[in-house]
């Protein structure tokens, strides 16, 4: 069972947002040679839509489960008692209200910053098994010395105030989800017309040269990747290198999907292994947690450095995270970050990025997804001689 502090994670709702969107344009791309079976678009939307949108909170305070235990309570602070003294040196018995809310909805978004908050935050546990529900629990600690009316209403007061907080804090994290939401499902529908689109292309094309549309399965290998690489007589992993090791971690905005996986697919057709979101990150993953370890077992940071990268780089989260940790592990004698432009130049990159333009780069302007990874390949080689 997972157990984590209300709202006490680093990490803010748009890293959740962004693995949502990566999900979103993955299954988008699993849509292939389905074209004939789909009679209903909108119905195909809403079927993604469902299965990727985040899941907003809902409490359950009417379902709320309360038990009273005996014990020690610190008053080292109370002035009233002549206070304060050195914390944890004045312990009086006391009762404590221990409080249970079942709750609804993707139990990550409780240790998230929100866009909205309040100086006072809620304070509790949230306890979940699973990722849709769990329950919040807290307690309320008072001095059992307090006249017996003071004690009820103390605990009952400080109970309520902070189921208060919970609500708001509850409705703060609603808000910023319903906002994604709604912009996921025009994200899925104008990524699936363009799928769709491109699929009604390729059937024309067929048919107009009278070629079979191939029975590959969707999860079948696919052969493509192979055709027209190079592959170098190298091992794929030395013996005397971890088995998680990376020798690539690239760094991409979700937009450039397209040329990324042909860029990572050759790199793999090269022998190299590779730190590719879409293998690494499951939904429930913490970015921050999955990106720190990706970087740390990697020997090179590979930028592809986009005008939609550089967009993204005010907005915190994932790319800053990703970039800054490069940044930080660069070494005079053995650069790790290589950068490529896509779609960009040297120019253009020096006003968002001033490290990252004087850093020789590879252009995909220039160089096809195949060169640029016979680029990257020799030069590990070279680092290794």
């Amino acid at each position: 069972m997972a157990m984590f502090k209300l709202f006490g994670g680093d990490e803010t709702l748009y890293d959740r947002f962004d693995l949502a969107a990566l999900q979103a344009q993955s299954e988008v791309e699993r849509v292939q040679d389905r074209l004939p079976d789909i009679g209903n678009e909108e119905q195909l939307i809403e079927e993604l839509y469902n299965r990727i949108a985040i899941q907003p909170l809902e409490l359950m305070v009417a379902d709320e489960r309360i038990s009273q235990h005996d014990v020690k309570v610190d008053v080292s602070n109370d002035f009233l008692r002549g206070g304060p003294v050195a914390p944890g040196t004045w312990m009086v018995d006391g009762f404590r209200l221990k409080v249970r809310i079942p709750f609804s909805g993707d139990p990550l978004l409780f240790r998230m910053r929100t866009s909205s908050f309040t100086t006072r935050r809620p304070h509790g546990d949230v306890e979940s098994s699973s990722d849709d529900g769990g329950e919040i629990v807290f307690h309320v600690d008072v001095p059992a010395d307090l006249p017996e009316d003071q004690l009820v209403n103390k605990l009952r007061q400080e109970k309520e105030d902070n189921v208060r907080l919970l609500t708001r804090w509850v409705g703060f994290v609603n808000q910023d989800v319903d906002g994604y939401n709604a912009r996921l499902k025009q994200e899925i529908s104008g990524a699936l017309a363009s799928r769709l689109e491109l699929l009604r292309r390729r059937q024309r094309l067929r048919d107009a040269l009278g070629i079979e549309a191939s029975q590959r399965q969707s999860g079948a290998p696919r052969q493509e990747a192979q055709v027209r690489r190079v592959k170098l007589n190298v091992p794929a992993q030395s013996p005397n290198r971890p088995e998680e090791h990376r020798d690539f971690f690239i760094s991409h905005a979700s937009e450039d999907k397209d040329f990324v996986r042909q860029l990572v697919e050759a790199l793999e057709a090269l022998a190299a292994t590779v730190w590719f979101d879409e293998y690494e990150i499951q939904v429930g993953d913490s970015l921050r947690a999955k990106i720190e370890h990706g970087l740390k077992i990697s020997t090179y940071g590979v930028i592809v450095v986009s005008p939609r990268l550089m967009a993204k780089k005010d907005r915190g989260g994932w790319i800053k995270r990703e970039i800054g940790g490069l940044m930080a592990r660069q070494e005079d004698e053995r650069p790790v970050i290589l950068p490529v432009w896509y779609e960009t130049s040297a120019t253009s990159v020096a006003d968002e990025f001033p490290t990252l333009a004087d850093t020789a780069a590879l252009d995909a302007g220039t160089m096809t997804a195949d060169e640029i990874a016979n680029a990257l390949w020799e030069r590990k080689l070279a680092d290794e001689r």
